[in-house]
C-alpha cells in the first residue's frame, strides 16, 4: 500500500472511488471514509463522513438535467457545468468542506477514500472534479483506489511540493483555526508572504497600530521569521521586533502586494491566492 511520499509535509493520502465494495476494504485498513453524497442518505453510510457539502450547486445540477444527452448542445453545456462546478468548489462558500479534507491529510495518519455512488459520478462529476481541484490548486494527488496496490508510482497518491500548494494549505489551515501561529509560521515557506487575513490574526494579540498595510504586513513577517527561528534553534526571544527592516526581494514584494491590493492602500482588487505572495523566482505550480 502507498505511503506519503518523499518530502511531503502532509502527514497522509488520498483515494477515491465508485465501487461501494471499497468502503468496508477502507475501513478495514483504516480510512476515513468520506462519501459525497445527500445528508439524507447519512443512514445508508454507517462510520462514514457524509459531506454533501462538495455535491454541485443545485442550479448546476438543473444544468444537466435539463439538458438530453442527445441535445446536439450537450457537449458545451457539459463543459460549461465542469468549469461551474469547478468555481463553486474554489469559491469561499466551498471552504469549510475543502479545508476540512486537507486538515485530515495534515493532522492525522489516517488515509482518506472518497467515495461517489456510481449513477451520481456518472451524471453530476463531484470526484472528477473535486480530483481535478485538489491537485492543481493544492498539489494533492488523488489515486483510484483499484490501485492500492499497483507498483507504479504514476498511480499512487501524493503531493507535489511545490512552494505556492504548501502556502496555499498553510492559509487554509490557520486562517480557520486547524494550526497554531507558531505552526502556521514553522511550515509557512521561506519567504512566503502571509495573506491579509492571516496578518490579521498575526498581530491580533499585539496593542499596535500600523500608520500602512506594508507596515502592518512587515510585523507579521517579522513574526512570522521570530517562530522560525524559534523553531529551528529551540531558543525563545523574549522580543520580537516587528518593525526590522524585510532584506530588499521581500519588501519590493510587500510592496507589490499592497499596491494590487483592494485595500484603502491598494489601487484594484485581485484574488489573493493568485496574487505574488513570494519574493525571488519559484518553479511554477503544475
Amino acid at each position: 500500500m502507498a505511503q506519503p511520499n518523499q518530502g511531503s509535509f502532509l502527514k497522509s493520502y488520498a483515494y477515491w472511488s465508485t465501487d461501494a465494495g471499497a468502503i468496508p476494504d477502507a475501513m478495514m485498513r483504516g480510512f476515513n471514509v468520506v462519501v459525497i453524497a445527500d445528508v439524507s442518505d447519512m443512514q445508508s453510510y454507517p462510520g462514514c463522513i457524509v459531506m454533501s457539502g462538495l455535491l454541485a450547486h443545485p442550479s448546476l445540477m438543473y444544468m444537466i438535467l435539463n439538458t438530453e444527452l442527445k441535445d446536439p448542445n450537450f457537449a458545451a453545456v457539459q463543459n460549461q457545468y465542469l468549469s461551474a462546478y469547478y468555481d463553486y468548489l474554489r469559491s469561499p462558500e466551498k471552504e469549510d468542506s475543502i479545508v476540512n479534507i486537507l486538515a485530515s491529510l495534515y493532522k492525522t495518519n489516517k488515509p482518506i477514500l472518497l467515495f461517489v455512488e456510481p449513477d451520481i459520478e456518472q451524471q453530476f462529476y463531484p470526484l472528477e472534479v473535486l480530483v481535478k481541484l485538489m491537485s492543481n490548486e493544492y498539489g494533492v494527488i488523488v489515486a483510484n483506489y483499484a490501485n492500492l496496490f499497483v507498483d507504479d508510482p504514476n498511480l499512487q497518491p501524493g503531493f507535489v511540493p511545490d512552494p505556492r500548494f504548501v502556502w496555499r494549505i498553510a492559509e487554509l489551515l490557520f486562517t480557520n483555526a486547524y494550526i497554531s501561529k507558531e505552526e502556521y509560521s514553522t511550515i509557512l515557506p521561506e519567504n512566503a508572504i502571509p495573506s491579509s487575513r492571516s496578518v490579521s490574526i498575526l498581530l491580533s494579540d499585539y496593542n499596535c497600530v500600523f500608520p500602512t498595510m506594508q507596515a502592518a504586513i512587515t510585523a507579521a513577517c517579522n513574526i512570522i521569521s521570530t517562530y522560525k527561528f524559534q523553531s529551528q534553534t529551540g531558543r525563545i526571544c523574549p522580543v520580537i521586533n516587528m518593525s526590522a527592516k524585510l532584506d530588499e526581494a521581500r519588501q519590493q514584494q510587500v510592496k507589490a502586494l499592497v499596491e494590487d491590493s483592494n485595500t484603502r492602500f491598494g489601487k484594484k482588487s485581485v484574488s489573493e491566492l493568485s496574487a505574488p505572495h513570494f519574493a525571488g523566482q519559484l518553479p511554477a505550480a503544475k
